[in-house]
């Protein structure tokens, strides 16, 4: 019985480790400014580019109606470990996923 009993906890604990919290992505709220890399030293093969707090960021995806150069934008996104190596400066941009975004007032 106190095998069945031990084997039993055993099995409990396992499986509350395993489903445990989701490490789901994590979404930052952040203001940015929309850029046109053919117009910004070194990052000519970049596209369109978004400039965080004096760093630039390439987003997997960029609505077409965001695509204004200056334009400031509210967005919710998840920032991702890779680089783009589209740059021919001494920065290679960060990429990030834009699961919200919107013109600041």
């Amino acid at each position: 019985m106190k095998r069945l009993l031990l084997l039993f906890t055993l099995c409990i604990s396992v499986l509350l480790v395993n489903c445990g919290d989701d490490d789901g992505p994590v979404i930052e709220e952040v203001v940015g400014t929309v850029f046109q890399g053919t117009a910004a030293n070194g990052f000519e093969a970049c596209g369109w580019l978004v400039d965080i707090n004096g760093e630039p960021f390439l987003p997997n995806v960029l609505n077409s109606q965001f695509q204004q150069e200056g334009l400031s934008v509210f967005m919710k996104v998840e920032f991702l470990e890779e680089r783009s190596t589209c740059s021919t400066a001494n920065i290679d941009p960060k990429r990030l996923r834009i699961e919200q975004i919107r013109v600041t007032n």
